[in-house]
């Protein structure tokens, strides 16, 4: 008796399911060695840089969206660096206290106490004059001129540190330079500590001549710096961001950045 052979029907499937289990193997032999060939790079993470509500440094345009010096330096940076970066515009302190809490990648900032204690600094990124000014009229030829008036400058930032800490000297707080230049010139300051730059174009917002102040006293030349939260450094990117800066400063980008908003020809 001949053995049973199976029909047509079961035949074709035996085929068809041998066929598929092949492709099937060759797919994921296939997959397994283009992964193993090129492993996907993970995306590099957007590093959060905070940046001061102080003009011409961080500002809104008429369309709502950040502007001024240090965005303009943010995106010259990113570019450079190659790295993702998002910006926010915060009042002074609060910027500070990001960095120092984590909370914040990068800042441009002078150098301070808090920040020296909860940051790395990567590298100056700008350059600026800071300047004592009264109302038309007076005229501070030195810091001692100072003793005995109202010196007003902004919250928490650090200029001059013997100006800011001379007893003799009354220091006012302002939150930002356009209510430190109206104080000053309303009477209530006798004068005003800030970034020149700052100083300069608030009058030109104000629509205020610079007649309406006296001569500027130069209590020396900051660097802004760029400091990087400990709680979120990464020693690679430090050294992206590092040598990014040095080329930014080889080129001079933030002279020609920056020279819009000293001859007032920037919007």
């Amino acid at each position: 008796m001949s053995a049973a052979r199976p029909s047509g029907r079961f035949a074709t499937r035996r085929r068809v399911l041998r066929g598929a289990l092949s492709l099937a193997g060759t797919a994921s032999a296939g997959s397994t060695g283009a992964a193993a060939a090129a492993p996907a790079a993970p995306a590099a993470a957007v590093l959060k840089v905070v940046i001061f509500a102080l003009v011409p440094f961080g500002m809104l345009d008429a369309a709502g969206q950040p502007a001024g010096v240090a965005v303009e330096l943010q995106k010259a940076l990113a570019q450079e660096s190659g790295l993702p970066m998002a910006i926010q515009l915060v009042p002074y302190p609060r910027a500070i206290a990001m960095v120092a809490a984590g909370d914040a990648d990068l800042v441009f900032s002078f150098q301070n106490q808090q920040l020296q204690a909860h940051a790395h600094t990567l590298g100056m990124i700008a350059s600026g004059d800071v300047v004592v000014v009264g109302r038309a009229g007076s005229r501070y030829g030195s810091r001692a001129d100072l003793r005995g008036k109202k010196l007003g400058h902004i919250r928490g930032a650090h200029y001059d540190a013997q100006l800011q800490s001379d007893p003799a000297i009354a220091r006012y707080e302002a939150v930002s330079y356009e209510q430190m230049v109206k104080m000053l010139v309303e009477g209530r300051f006798d004068a005003v500590l800030g970034a020149r730059l700052s100083i300069l174009h608030t009058l030109r917002l104000l629509g205020m001549p610079r007649g309406r102040l006296g001569p500027e006293l130069v209590v020396g030349r900051r660097d802004m710096l760029v400091h990087y939260a400990n709680k979120r450094y990464d020693p690679q990117i430090a050294a992206r961001l590092e040598r990014a800066l040095a080329a930014m400063r080889a080129r001079g980008t933030a002279a020609a950045l920056m020279k819009p908003y000293e001859d007032g020809s920037a919007p």
